[in-house]
């Protein structure tokens, strides 16, 4: 599915063209989400945009015996005061042709939470065009329509990616945990899906290790490699070692730090720390350790 398809929804949502109310107009800020144009004659009454944020979609009726999937990344909801003259039924099924156009997936259903008909569709983007900053190429798109009081409707839209790890240990806090503990995890080193090239925001955490190893002069490190359970566990098992590699070589290059103190192992995704049935989960079993030796 192209980025640019889903722009073109707005055109195939329907030819009704309807002006917007006389008098009414959107919550100041608020605006389409470029993916997704609104039903003609609807009016932003509520929208939220945040960079990551986890949202659950209700499993559709006799798909799975369980509640919800859930789905984390870029997030965007919209609520909607629909023109006086569209029902649910007619807008709902609108989005849902608009998006079958487009050859998503569709499921729907009526429980839970949710008032009144819903229905959500997810697919993928076509390999670098539109996928954002370690986004997976998957969409979900969310649409539930209430009838009651006024039909309002709402959109919700989930561009799947990994959170950018924005917060990082300093060296004292890591010197302190290996004291501790004999060991500390580093979230803040980040790779390139299913590579072991380090991405450029791992710098100040690299910094952060390289300053560990200065100033405890005597110290000697393992670095050790873990990943999630996706892919093959051979495969998992070379990628973590590489990756621990990677990160030796750097300290070694560009830190100067003696070859001789690090050690380099990779345990693949034998040694989780969460379970891999969630996308948070899995984020918090990638992870490279740093081992006193």
């Amino acid at each position: 599915m192209r980025l640019a398809g889903m722009v073109a929804i707005a055109a195939a949502l329907c030819a009704v063209g309807m002006a917007a109310r006389a008098g009414e107009t959107d919550i100041e800020g608020a605006k389409d989400h470029p993916m997704v144009q609104r039903f003609p004659g609807s009016v932003i009454t509520e929208a939220v945009v945040r960079d990551f944020e986890e949202f659950q979609f209700p499993v559709a009726d006799g798909e799975a015996d369980v509640k919800a999937k859930r789905v984390e990344g870029r997030f965007t909801w919209i609520r909607y005061k629909l023109p006086p003259s569209a029902s649910c039924t007619q807008v709902t099924r609108n989005y849902e042709r608009a998006f079958h156009d487009r050859e998503l997936r569709t499921h729907k259903g009526e429980k839970g939470n949710y008032s009144g008909d819903y229905q959500w569709h997810d697919g993928k983007w076509v390999s670098g065009e539109g996928v954002p900053k370690g986004g997976k190429g998957e969409v979900y798109l969310f649409y539930a329509c209430n009838g009651s009081g006024g039909d309002t409707g709402s959109l919700v839209v989930v561009e799947s990616q990994e959170m950018e790890q924005k917060v990082a240990l300093d060296s004292s806090s890591m010197q302190a945990e290996i004291e501790k503990t004999g060991h500390v995890a580093l979230h803040g080193l980040n790779f390139e899906t299913g590579k072991a090239s380090i991405t450029p925001d791992s710098a100040t955490t690299l910094q952060q290790i390289a300053d560990l190893l200065t100033r405890n002069g005597g110290w000697k490190l393992r670095i050790e490699g873990h990943t999630d359970d996706v892919g093959k566990a051979g495969d998992n098992l070379v990628l973590s070692r590489k990756r621990a590699e990677a990160v030796r070589d750097w300290l070694v290059a560009n830190a100067k730090i003696a070859a001789g103190r690090l050690d380099t192992k990779g345990f693949g995704d034998s040694k989780p720390v969460a379970a891999n049935d969630s996308d948070d989960g899995r984020a918090k079993n990638r992870r490279v350790e740093l081992v006193k030796i």
